[in-house]
């Protein structure tokens, strides 16, 4: 039987881990992830690598992160690119991972003007369908808080999704919910028995993320729209939460 071939495109926001998924999804170190404040990826990266067990060849895109520190106007450059990328490699796509960072699950301006600019990028009737919100840095915790804790934040991310969607006229409103995966990895841990559990958490979550994938229809280069228009945001301060800058934001233009 011939593998079946899938072509993921990750998407998400400066710091949320967005290329460390790729490293650990594809096992190849072409993707580059570090614990920095600055933007990392600064180029589309695109790798082709075989799942045996899945039996599928799966090209996996890397993109740069939206919020990007080198300034607000980069982030429309950056749409622009992934969009030129996909036009010019003909390429199609089945699958959009949006990856977010669980320890600031909260949809907030930001996040939303980021999520609203890839649906722009991707104006289809049945968007959600072809999206997977892939948590990173989710922490271990006992199973009745797990379970409350993941209820709460897909409500909330279900709910604001549903609020931008109505704001798109060409992207029908969600129906159910949200395809979301939580995945607990910390590759700075020395503990070898996180380092297990990380792995098996991991291999499962990425299996799921395959299964998901066969079922969604390609997306073509054809429904990429032509007009650029994006929503820009002019940060006004940031404040450090750990490694990684949270910013405020003054106003917003549309560009």
């Amino acid at each position: 039987q011939p593998y079946k071939k899938l072509s993921i495109i990750a998407l998400g926001e400066t710091g949320s881990g967005k290329s460390l998924f790729c490293k650990l999804f594809s096992n190849m170190n072409d993707f580059v992830s570090m614990r920095s404040q600055k933007s990392v990826t600064t180029e589309i990266i695109s790798k082709t690598f075989l799942n045996n067990s899945k039996r599928v060849e799966i090209e996996l895109i890397d993109t740069p992160g939206s919020n990007d520190t080198r300034g607000p106007n980069q982030d429309i450059d950056n749409l622009k690119a992934i969009k030129r990328f996909l036009k010019e490699q003909n390429q199609r796509i089945n699958c959009i991972i949006i990856v977010m960072d669980s320890r600031f699950e909260r949809l907030d301006q930001s996040l939303k003007t980021s999520i609203k600019n890839i649906c722009d990028t991707f104006p289809l009737p049945d968007f959600w369908k072809h999206v997977i919100i892939f948590w990173t840095h989710w922490e271990f915790r006992d199973e009745e808080q797990e379970l409350d804790e993941k209820e709460f934040i897909e409500n909330d991310i279900l709910n604001g999704c549903r609020d931008l969607s109505e704001n798109i006229p060409q992207i029908n409103p969600i129906q159910g919910s949200l395809n979301m995966i939580f995945n607990e990895y910390d590759e700075y841990t020395s503990n070898e028995a996180v380092k297990r559990r990380n792995k098996d958490n991991t291999k499962i979550n990425f299996d799921k993320i395959i299964d998901l994938a066969k079922n969604m229809k390609p997306i073509y280069k054809d429904i990429l729209p032509e007009e650029e228009r994006y929503e820009l945001q002019e940060p006004e301060s940031g404040t450090m939460i750990g490694n990684y800058r949270q910013f405020k934001y003054k106003k917003i233009l549309i560009i």
